[in-house]
């Protein structure tokens, strides 16, 4: 038999153990429902993006100039360009492969305020071309 204060230090190690796995269990737990949600906002962003893209295009092959004004000097066309080279280098498949294959704590959190600037923009995109396209 062990005298008491053998005892002790063990049951110390068993707890320190104990706790070091349980908060190992809770902080991946938290980290992939962080992933997943980031997961989600992207994948809905990204069809935001395909949709309006896909109006703006609509618009575009419908016969309309695209030549026209649509922000100060900003025409339609160089507005639509733009829209799809964000799309590109925020919002494409191979960037969301990125995302889904990461276990970076500090790289999701970069999509996470990445997302955050992309959501901004779509919003502030669909209201600078609502008045010429239906969307």
């Amino acid at each position: 038999m062990l005298p008491v204060n053998d005892l002790t230090a063990v049951g110390a190690i068993l707890a320190a153990a104990l706790m070091y796995v349980l908060a190992t269990v809770v902080i991946k737990f938290v980290f992939r429902q962080k992933k997943e949600d980031i997961l989600s906002r992207y994948s809905r962003l990204r069809r935001q993006s395909i949709d309006l893209q896909t109006a703006m295009s609509g618009y575009l092959l419908e016969g309309n100039t695209g030549k026209n004004p649509i922000d100060g000097e900003l025409t339609f066309a160089d507005f639509y360009r733009q829209m799809k080279s964000n799309h590109i280098s925020n919002l494409s498949d191979k960037y969301l492969s990125r995302v889904k294959k990461s276990n970076n704590p500090l790289f999701l959190t970069k999509v996470e305020k990445n997302l955050e600037e992309q959501e901004q923009k779509l919003k502030d995109a669909e209201q600078l071309i609502a008045t010429v396209v239906a969307i």
